[in-house]
């Protein structure tokens, strides 16, 4: 089974640094029109960002490459996806796939965005969504080597449906290698019967977005939990005083030394005193800030080393069930 993990600009070098294949997201990466591919990584496998689009969080308008608010776009042109993967394929030999650009809810018009990206001269991994006519997936089935299964984000699938899914595509439409599309760190549970070729996981950063933390269980399943209280408060006053990705109390506080710390006779002494006083609530503001951010740091290692166990675990469990199919 392969992870793809949805990739952050934040923590660019953690991913980087742990050889991570990623999915990178066309509708969010990037802004004003221009779209940079992450160097570095073994392998990329690109998100169309249909859902996104269409729900209303993405930023980017399939037209132009304009850039827009929240907006949602029930239909969004296929034709600047295509050409952007017709641009930056031939020079980026990392990429190993690319999804279609799905529509929710309608199956026919997503079955028609490939056939559109198909006229490119590309080729898109197909998606079918669960709860949509099966008569998509059997096309796809006897048609793509490589097929996407949606509908399962946000915990939107139950393990009940979950495992139902995985006795459909096992025994009514094997063949194929199937793409969990965001299944989530829940959904993990299923691995060992539903066999996914690959999965993505966007819940690997959860430890910075949310203050959650990914460990396995008694089952050895992968499941949530809260990072310590202790944790959490740091993160807290870390978030409150570095919105930002990049703290920017160290020019601030560089600039007040500037100022402030070098004999300046132009201010008196009481308002020297206070002015350095207000340096040394930056520096410590400064080193809280920097803290906070290596426990972060440290958590989200942890996430990333636990999701590769599990990836491995998965691959042992397929590959010897392809021995003893070989008896």
């Amino acid at each position: 089974m392969k992870v793809y993990f949805v990739y952050s600009k934040s923590y660019e070098k953690l991913l980087r640094e742990a050889e991570c294949r990623i999915l990178i997201n066309f509708a969010t990466l990037g802004t004003k029109g221009k779209i940079d591919i992450p160097k570095g990584f073994p392998e990329i496998i690109i998100d169309s960002g249909g859902y996104q689009l269409q729900v209303g969080v993405a930023t980017r308008l399939y037209a132009e490459g304009d850039v827009t608010g929240k907006k949602k776009f029930k239909n969004p042109r296929i034709d600047t996806y295509a050409m952007w993967l017709s641009d930056i394929l031939p020079s980026h030999p990392e990429i190993s796939g690319y999804f279609n650009l799905d529509i929710l809810g309608d199956g026919m018009a997503t079955l028609e965005n490939q056939f559109a990206m198909e006229k490119y001269g590309i080729k898109p991994i197909p998606i079918w969504h669960l709860g949509e006519g099966e008569e998509y997936l059997d096309y796809y089935r006897n048609n793509y080597e490589y097929i996407s299964v949606g509908g399962l984000i946000a915990g939107s699938a139950s393990k009940k449906q979950l495992k139902q899914l995985t006795t459909l595509l096992n025994q009514k439409y094997p063949g194929p290698n199937y793409h969990y599309f965001g299944i989530g760190i829940t959904g993990t549970s299923v691995f060992q019967e539903a066999r996914p070729y690959s999965v993505d996981f966007s819940t690997w950063s959860n430890a910075a977005r949310f203050g959650n933390q990914i460990v396995f269980d008694s089952k050895q399943v992968l499941k949530e939990e809260s990072l310590p209280n202790e944790v959490r408060e740091k993160m807290i006053k870390y978030k409150i005083k570095c919105p930002e990705d990049k703290c920017q109390f160290e020019t601030e506080f560089a600039m007040v030394l500037k100022k402030h710390l070098i004999a300046d006779h132009n201010y008196s002494e009481e308002d020297a005193k206070r002015r350095i006083s207000k340096a040394k609530r930056v520096q410590k503001s400064k080193e809280a800030c920097l803290e906070a951010e290596f426990i972060i740091t440290e958590y989200l290692k942890k996430s990333i080393v636990r999701i590769k166990e599990l990836e491995t675990s998965i691959e042992t469990i397929h590959s010897d069930d392809k021995q003893l199919l070989m008896l």
